[in-house]
């Protein structure tokens, strides 16, 4: 076992990092339109609702996230799917 840990850090991306989280989407087995930030963005024309990306790094190194629509529900924010 290695006694090196990678660093981590869980942070919100700005819109100028979403060709990132794009290029992202596409290099993992799962990663399909609906995650990109193209599709979130013509949703959120569509609905009106904002949109956010959370992505996790090690060493600087974008690991993964997720594309969600935040929402205050109950006084509390909240992660929500896209809006029906």
């Amino acid at each position: 076992m290695s006694g090196r840990q990678q660093p981590t850090k869980l942070r919100e991306l700005s819109p100028e990092e979403y060709a990132l989280w794009d290029r992202f989407v596409y290099s993992t087995e799962a990663g399909a339109l609906f995650h990109t930030s193209r599709w979130a963005q013509a949703m959120e024309r569509l609905t009106g609702r904002a949109f956010k990306i959370l992505a996790l790094f090690q060493d600087e190194t974008l690991a993964g996230g997720i594309l969600f629509w935040p929402k205050k529900q109950f006084g509390l924010r909240v992660i929500t799917m896209m809006p029906a």
